[in-house]
């Protein structure tokens, strides 16, 4: 079953590493382990998409990083730049003028 998410665009902006470590606690739950599909952001509200992780399935963690180039040739080589290190961008948000990236790396590989 599907699990949906919910912060609010200023806690986010406030405290990524909180939001991220929530995240990461729902994905991580006994009563079972999911992964994030993808995110909508409607107005100030962000929706985490979770879906059941199937047997076998690598756990995943999460974290939040800010965009440091809003041009198409900057924000294409950045997201390029970050999966060649381990970490799938699952989506972006809006936050002010900036735009926060939610990443994905396996288990033990955001150090």
């Amino acid at each position: 079953m599907q699990k949906i998410i919910t912060f609010e665009v200023p806690e986010i902006a406030l405290s990524p590493e909180q939001v991220a470590m929530a995240l990461n606690k729902a994905c991580s739950a006994r009563q079972g382990r999911y992964r994030i599909s993808g995110l909508c952001q409607l107005e100030d509200t962000v929706l985490f998409l979770l879906l059941p992780l199937a047997r076998g399935d690598a756990v995943e963690e999460y974290l939040f990083c800010t965009a440091s180039d809003l041009t198409i040739p900057g924000f294409t080589g950045e997201l390029l730049n970050r999966w060649s290190h381990g970490f799938n961008t699952l989506g972006a948000l809006a936050v002010g003028n900036a735009r926060v990236l939610l990443l994905a790396c396996p288990k033990g590989g955001s150090e």
